[in-house]
């Protein structure tokens, strides 16, 4: 997952955000590694459809194991997923320096995520596609790193334009209403 907040040493997007602000180049170890790419707030909303679920009175319904994933479509590569952040980022992204495309035996080639279940019992999908949610993912750390932002109030913000997009998406029968 990605998402603002995360400071985790060997992720991704947290490596290149800090090569970014200290204006460092980062190496990439295995950029032909396909990962299931997704926005924090993706399973988050899945978690919580459960939890509302379990809540609802059919508990031995949904008392079970559950993946909460994106569309295969955002199962792309780490090099493809760091030059569009170096784009969202805009000018002053780190540099990367891309590692050979072997297959390193402690670390899985290709990691995927199957949300099948989710969408047949729950109607439940993801609601950004991977350019959106790291392209939010950017925003925020562009927020943090400008240092005049207040950051509770801009996460606030993702959070509720984030659910605005699932309730669109849930609701896409008819127009997207707009959110307020």
């Amino acid at each position: 997952v990605m998402g603002g907040g995360d400071w985790a040493a060997d992720r991704l997007i947290p490596d290149l955000v800090r090569a970014t602000v200290a204006g460092a180049a980062v190496t990439i170890r295995n950029p032909a590694s396909v990962r299931p790419w997704q926005h924090v707030l993706e399973p988050l909303s899945g978690y919580l459809e459960i939890g509302a679920r379990l809540l609802g009175g059919d508990a031995s319904r949904y008392a079970n194991a559950w993946n909460f994933g994106p569309s295969p479509d955002a199962f792309i590569e780490v090099e493809l997923l760091a030059r569009i952040f170096q784009q969202s980022w805009g000018e002053g992204a780190a540099r990367i320096v891309f590692g050979k495309r072997t297959t390193d035996p402690h670390e899985a080639n290709m990691l995927t995520l199957d949300s099948s279940k989710a969408a047949a019992q729950l109607g439940w999908k993801p609601a950004l596609t991977t350019n959106e949610a790291i392209e939010m993912t950017t925003r925020w750390y562009r927020a943090h790193a400008a240092g005049d932002t207040d950051m509770h109030a801009f996460t606030v913000e993702q959070i509720e334009q984030y659910e605005c997009k699932m309730q669109q998406i849930q609701n896409s029968e008819g127009e997207l209403a707009a959110c307020a």
